[in-house]
């Protein structure tokens, strides 16, 4: 009988703490949330994923990005270190999107294998292209 009850407890407790475990932003919503405009909610969602997960690199790397689009510049170069420290090569990021993140907080990466050439090499087509005279506009405005 008291092992069925403390089994139907354990049950209860567990089921009752499911809605609180999952109530935690994905980075995908995080992003979802910056992108919008909404960068108050979310450094709000990453603030409180990182209250419950503060050994995770791909939270502290979240926040960096957060931190770095409202240009907390110094918080975000500390998460990025967080992140690099819990999760060295950060597997969860693209190397493009760290090189971007990297030059936006003012640095480049110092790890091995990551030198200017090969930063370069992997950020062809992400870097701005140069703004060209506008001969289709002239056209259509002469014609």
């Amino acid at each position: 009988m008291f092992k069925s009850l403390s089994l139907s407890l354990v049950l209860a407790l567990a089921a009752a703490s499911a809605p609180v475990l999952a109530a935690d932003a994905t980075p995908n919503q995080v992003y979802e949330a910056a992108r919008s405009g909404h960068l108050a909610q979310a450094q709000q969602m990453i603030n409180q994923v990182l209250r419950d997960h503060p050994q995770s690199g791909e939270a502290h790397y979240v926040a960096a990005e957060v931190n770095a689009r409202m240009g907390n510049l110094a918080l975000a170069r500390q998460h990025l270190a967080d992140a690099r420290r819990l999760e060295p090569g950060l597997p969860f990021a693209s190397q493009g999107s760290v090189q971007r993140l990297e030059r936006q907080l003012g640095g480049t990466s110092m790890l091995p294998g990551n030198n200017l050439t090969e930063n370069a090499r992997n950020t062809v087509g992400t870097q701005p292209q140069a703004r060209h005279f506008p001969w289709g506009w002239l056209l259509l405005l002469f014609g």
